[in-house]
């Protein structure tokens, strides 16, 4: 068996390996589909896409709870039938949450013109229903996979979970392609995603029933699990709310008002900051059994602390050149890689990107507070935020639509990430704010030099060839890198970077 560390180091790469993959896929996939949808259909797949999301709502933030409860039961002397009775509770209320979602699904499906009505055509809600149709079976399927997932993550099994994953996005164009080719077009996404999603639910169950022993106990369930996960989720459940509304409303809201096109351009720049997010989130995902058990053995803050400095900076150092990047390249980038037609796109990523960057490089500290079980807070403050963002989001949209949409979303991220829970994770979670931030801004003066220089450099050449635009990103990559590896980083920093390569 791989050692837990192990585990750990390899399950870190291989989400790094999938994001990269993502990425490639991502940039030379995506020209493709959207030149076979064309922006009306492909707004229409990406409004369907959003509506059926709500859907993943009523699993009411029990899935986050799984790897917290599985660690307490863990720990006691009877473990084994705890986690089986705990796997058994689980896949019962999952099983359940699956199946009402399914009737709901079929029933939003029946009744399109309602759900979407406003600016669609008569031929866009017969599309939209079948596509609803086939995410709201996909979405019933999740459920019991979360299970799995999940029983995979506290047993810190990252090599299994991250290879599926990257399994599924390897295979996903492969499957869509073909199937675009025959005429399918937005159909072939749904059918994918489907598919693709049983393969998950068909090797998850292999893997947790025949290699690490899952087992199931609904003989004897203890009610007071149910009660005790409730209680923890409830807050959990608010934040989905909440964070759902800001990654999805904005293209309903755009659909009921605007259209179709408007949805396609703000899901390309949607697109950018799905990817800038995963960039983050798949590190942290990784620590979050790390932070359970730390917490539940009573680790002191300082400990917590400097986990959370630690894995933030990493995600700084990787984000902050993305995001530098993109702000300088990205312009050219959008209309290379999707067409003039999408240009606001480009405005739309920079403004949801920028404000994220601060959520992105503290969610670390997400998985120290539900640990905790300080979550209230945190889910309270962000539904108030949700409802000024929706307040805000349909008055911008009037006026500058797509890039409006997206500006109520970020207005709503500086104000809760920024300033308010930086204040709770300070004085309530207990973790070092201040010097997370003298760290990160110290890292900030790596950041000058590639900076400065690009500036300079773009105004004196003509980057019309896509060799010297292509030339011009490989260069300030490579400064950047060397940059923050000399002036953001510090002496302990580099050393401990040199002695880790020795070892290798």
């Amino acid at each position: 068996m791989i050692k837990r560390k192990s585990q750990l180091g390899v399950g870190v790469v291989l989400s790094y390996i999938a994001q990269i993959v993502q990425i490639f896929i991502t940039i030379f996939y995506t020209p493709v589909m959207l030149k076979f949808l064309g922006q009306s259909e492909y707004g229409i797949y990406q409004l369907a896409y959003s509506v059926v999301s709500y859907l993943s709502l009523f699993n009411f933030g029990f899935s986050s709870a799984y790897v917290k409860f599985y660690s307490e039961c863990n720990v006691k002397e009877n473990s084994d039938e705890e986690v089986a009775n705990l796997n058994g509770i689980f896949m019962t209320v999952f099983a359940f949450l699956g199946t009402v979602v399914l009737v709901l699904g079929m029933f939003m499906a029946v009744n399109t013109e309602f759900v979407l009505g406003g600016k669609l055509s008569s031929d866009e809600l017969n599309l939209a229903k079948v596509l609803m149709i086939l995410m709201g079976i996909n979405c019933s399927l999740n459920f019991p996979c979360t299970v799995f997932n999940n029983f995979i993550i506290a047993k810190e099994k990252f090599i299994c979970l991250q290879g599926i994953n990257l399994f599924s996005i390897i295979i996903n164009p492969c499957m869509t392609f073909p199937m675009m080719l025959l005429g399918y077009k937005s159909i072939s996404l749904a059918i994918a995603l489907l598919v693709i999603t049983i393969i998950k639910l068909i090797v998850s169950v292999y893997y947790c029933l025949r290699k690490l022993n899952m087992a199931f106990r609904f003989s004897h369930m203890r009610i007071r699990y149910v009660v005790d996960v409730a209680a923890f989720s409830g807050f959990i459940f608010i934040e989905s709310v909440v964070s759902l509304i800001n990654v999805s409303l904005d293209r309903f809201l755009l659909g009921k008002l605007v259209g179709s096109v408007a949805v396609a351009v703000y899901a390309v720049g949607g697109q950018i900051n799905t990817l800038y997010t995963s960039l983050s989130t798949s590190i942290s995902s990784v620590f979050s059994p790390r932070i359970n058990k730390m917490v539940s053995e009573k680790c002191e803050n300082n400990q917590l602390s400097k986990l959370f400095i630690k894995v933030g900076k990493i995600q700084f150092f990787i984000l902050f050149m993305v995001l530098s990047g993109f702000l300088l390249f990205g312009k050219r980038f959008i209309n290379i890689w999707a067409g003039s037609d999408y240009e606001n796109a480009y405005y739309v990523a920079v403004i949801l990107i920028v404000p994220n960057t601060i959520n992105l490089i503290q969610n670390t500290a997400i998985e120290v507070q539900r640990a905790m079980g300080l979550q209230k807070y945190r889910s309270l403050t962000y539904a108030v935020i949700a409802v000024l963002n929706i307040l805000i989001s349909i008055f911008f949209i009037g006026k500058w639509q797509e890039c409006g949409a997206a500006l109520g979303t970020c207005l709503a991220w500086i104000i809760g990430s920024g300033f308010i829970m930086n204040w709770f994770y300070y004085y309530r979670v207990g973790l070092d704010i201040p010097r997370f931030w003298k760290e990160i801004l110290c890292m900030m003066k790596g950041a000058l030099i590639p900076l400065i220089y690009s500036f300079f450099v773009k105004k004196h050449i003509d980057d019309s060839s896509l060799v010297v635009y292509f030339m011009e990103i490989i260069v300030y990559a490579i400064i950047y890198l060397i940059s923050m590896y000399y002036i953001g980083l510090s002496k302990e920093e580099r050393a401990q970077i040199k002695l880790r390569g020795k070892c290798r």
